[in-house]
């Protein structure tokens, strides 16, 4: 190997980023100047046993591009599984050909705009151990240099593999076409097959790195990739056929606990992160995480991104832009292309269509993303064969004596997630092996809502009326999907929060296209409901509660306020409609009434669901269920959430070691006691630093490298 090579790696291997690059980035491969890939740290580079690496002889790190580690993590369920059909999520563009299985499409998604490669691959003649032997392979072989596996979807007639799309031609029409080119003189350049030669090998050696042997190497099965006409070319070898064979019977497998020792290095390479929810909290710490070494693995329980976000699609957000995207995003998104307009006010369609989607196929492209699992539920938490009352605090207290199962401390034993399927079989397994568990999953769903009956109880007849989904306990799609039933008709929407102020202003612009529309808006309020913050900088927010006060005070046409009340009783009619009785308070005394509407909106707010960290120490604060010492903290605080102070980093901790509780979060990394100590804040703020007022969530989760010495 040349000295100037040497060199090359050494520069290569000296500076590193935790993220990777979307595919026509890989052009920088062709000279050190121009880029360097994500390395993991130099101990995790190995070869599988009995492949003895090449550069055993060198005297610096090799590159880990050139000389990857075999798999760390291999499981099947690292690639998407969707049981829904493909041109749901694609829209097939033009047929490519026909591969080794089948017909190859290329194929656009349908939210993100981002081009892929479609391998119908027919189930007649096809085992399904052979398919997912297959499909564990590609996801064994995580390479720059080796086409990617986004996703699959398991049809009844056959299966439809989601690959990266390689632009250009495949490298032997390459060839043709350079030699035949006016300034090449019937040979390729040398420069250019220097480069073209070192990333087949690259390919190659990673396959042989994971045992992996590719049985049809050809200039065919080598594709192009990247602007040939400003950059060099990158290539990427098509690792998708039944060429691929394992050299031993079984894939390696193990997990970020086994290191062969007691201890775990206490370093980010080391660390294994779970998150629970693939909405805007989730994906922003999957990024923050993965951009600094450390293995994510991210639980949604809905089949998409930001699945309680789909909810409230329709809705347009008070907050701009410039406050739902972090630093962090940004800098990895504007490669996909333009940035939304800061100063917009996005709804939560264009959300997840501009931000959160194309972010998750990003995290989804670094090499420290373990899988982004949709159309799973985590049920439990869990600690080991610990038990809640065991090891409190993660030390020595209340250890358990004669258990062979738990002899090592609550704060050394790795979490244990049990995990369901949300499709018709909700099989059920257990996943192990992880450092830190953040339960990101938000409350905004049905399940979850708060009754509307007086103090919070069911009113009489509630819990019924809800079980048939008879009430709304989300916000409605009033001008949209649920039009028909409000249209003309008398509605009741309970609540004083932006939820409900929505939700009226939606009525009264529906009131003016559709005659006999009427609203009774019902609060426990005797008053004007809302303050209004004075010079808000959030003005939409202002509108919304100027609109709603001058509904209260009768200035809005086709809307009653019931001010100071409360629900006692909500029971259907044998025509359909509901009975509504509620007490009202005036002048000290209590009145009851009663009177029908056709639609009941409750905006209550929700609660969180704490079963799925029951056996954990979570020291919850008794009125809000947030994290005791910060609930304390920011009940105590002011009620704008633009206006809140930092208490520190002590208010942020929890007793359970690596767990955090975040509706919104920001996470710490305390490497020397294992904490993941986090902010949970009101709605959607978060602390920053010890004296930064707080700020909108999502451009905080990503400010937690500040406050942690991850490097």
């Amino acid at each position: 190997m040349s000295t100037a090579l040497v060199d090359w790696h050494r520069k290569r291997r000296s500076s590193s980023s935790g993220l990777r690059l979307p595919a026509p980035e890989r052009s920088f491969d062709s000279e050190p100047s121009q880029g360097s890939w994500p390395s993991p740290p130099p101990d995790e580079f190995q070869f599988a046993e009995g492949c003895p690496s090449p550069f055993d002889s060198l005297a610096f790190p090799c590159s880990p591009v050139c000389c990857p580690s075999p798999a760390e993590f291999v499981r099947e369920d690292l690639v998407r599984r969707n049981v829904r059909q493909v041109q749901a999520e694609y829209e097939f563009e033009k047929c490519l050909g026909e591969g080794s299985f089948g017909m190859v499409h290329k194929a656009r998604h349908r939210r993100t705009g981002l081009l892929r490669a479609v391998k119908e691959i027919p189930k007649s003649g096809t085992e399904d151990e052979d398919f997912e032997y297959e499909l564990k392979a590609l996801v064994a072989l995580d390479h720059p240099h080796i086409v990617k596996v986004i996703e699959y979807f398991d049809d009844p007639v056959k299966y439809d593999l989601v690959m990266e799309l390689c632009t250009g031609p495949d490298l032997f029409t390459y060839i043709l076409e350079r030699m035949e080119g006016p300034d090449c003189g019937g040979f390729v350049p040398e420069e250019e097959v220097s480069v073209i030669l070192r990333q087949c090998l690259k390919s190659v050696l990673c396959c042989h790195a994971n045992g992996f042997v590719h049985r049809d190497l050809n200039a065919r099965n080598f594709m192009i990739t990247g602007s040939v006409a400003t950059s060099f070319p990158a290539v990427l070898v098509a690792a998708t056929a039944r060429a691929l064979r394992r050299r031993k019977p079984t894939l390696r497998f193990c997990t970020g606990s086994s290191t062969g020792s007691d201890a775990v290095a206490n370093t980010p390479g080391s660390l294994r992160l779970a998150i629970i929810g693939a909405g805007p909290i989730g994906l922003e710490l999957a990024l923050g995480a993965v951009q600094r070494g450390i293995k994510v693995q991210v639980f949604e329980r809905a089949q998409t991104v930001g699945g309680h976000v789909e909810g409230w699609q329709f809705v347009n957000l008070f907050s701009p832009w410039s406050m739902n995207m972090s630093e962090e995003a940004k800098l990895v998104l504007k490669e996909l292309g333009p940035l939304p307009d800061e100063g917009a006010f996005p709804t939560g369609r264009e959300l997840v269509d501009s931000y959160l989607a194309p972010l998750a196929c990003v995290i989804q492209q670094s090499s420290n993303c373990e899988g982004l699992h949709f159309g799973t539920e985590v049920v439990t938490v869990g600690r080991g064969a610990l038990l809640k009352s065991e090891s409190i605090g993660g030390g020595d207290v209340q250890m358990p004596k004669g258990k062979p199962l738990c002899e090592k401390q609550r704060r050394e034993t790795p979490f244990r997630l049990l995990v369901r399927h949300a499709d018709v079989s909700g099989e059920e397994r257990y996943l192990e092996g992880f450092d830190f568990v953040a339960d990101c999953s938000g409350f905004y769903a049905s399940n979850l809502s708060n009754w509307a009956g007086k103090g919070g109880t069911p009113a009489l007849g509630e819990r019924a009326l809800r079980t048939a989904n008879r009430l709304f306990t989300t916000i409605p799609d009033v001008l949209g999907i649920h039009r028909e039933r409000f249209a003309g008709k008398k509605c009741l929407v309970v609540g004083a929060g932006m939820s409900a102020a929505t939700t009226v202003r939606n009525l009264m612009e529906l009131s003016k296209t559709e005659r006999n529309t009427e609203v009774t808006f019902l609060t426990r309020s005797a008053g004007e409901p809302y303050s209004v913050i004075a010079d808000d900088v959030l003005p939409q927010r202002k509108i919304l509660s100027e609109i709603s006060n001058r509904a209260s005070k009768g200035e809005m046409p086709n809307v009653t306020y019931l001010g100071g009340a409360a629900i006692s009783e909500i029971k259907q009619a044998a025509d359909g409609r509901l009975r509504v009785a509620v007490e009202q308070s005036s002048d000290g005394s209590v009145e009851s009434s009663a009177f029908e509407v056709d639609e009941v909106v409750c905006c209550v707010g929700y609660r969180p669901d704490t079963s799925i960290y029951e056996e954990l120490q979570v020291h919850q604060c008794y009125a809000s269920n947030g994290p005791m010492k910060l609930a304390a903290t920011l009940i105590g605080g002011s009620g704008d959430c633009l206006a809140q102070v930092s208490a520190g980093v002590d208010v942020l901790k929890n007793p359970e070691p690596g767990f955090a509780k975040c509706a919104t979060a920001l996470i710490l990394w305390h490497l020397d006691t294992g904490d993941l100590a986090v902010a949970v804040c009101l709605h959607s703020s978060v602390a920053t630093t010890d004296k930064a007022p707080f700020q909108h969530m999502p451009a905080l989760a990503s400010s937690f490298a500040e406050l942690a010495s991850l490097q």
